[in-house]
């Protein structure tokens, strides 16, 4: 069994660097514009934050959760190649 200690905190205007772990939650709105690269109805993302830009987030992802709360493990492929994860 393995197991884990860790807090989610919100950025709190703190710009995530390089390499941190972030988890993303997304509006209905955010859900819907990156549903050709997440799947349908992903209101949450968890990964590390490759680069930051002033409208977006580029993460490496390891999971996503879908509105009905089923997480789905990926390999660390890239948020959205249309340009990120919009802020």
């Amino acid at each position: 069994m393995l197991s884990g200690c860790y807090a989610y905190v919100p950025l709190g205007g703190v710009e995530p660097s390089a390499g941190a772990r972030v988890e993303a939650e997304l509006t209905v709105f955010g859900s819907d514009t990156l549903a050709r690269y997440l799947g349908p109805g992903v209101n949450t993302l968890r990964g590390d934050v490759v680069t930051t830009e002033s409208s977006a987030f580029v993460l490496s992802v390891t999971a996503v959760e879908d509105r009905a709360g089923r997480v789905m493990s990926w390999s660390r492929e890239q948020s959205g190649s249309g340009g990120g994860v919009p802020r």
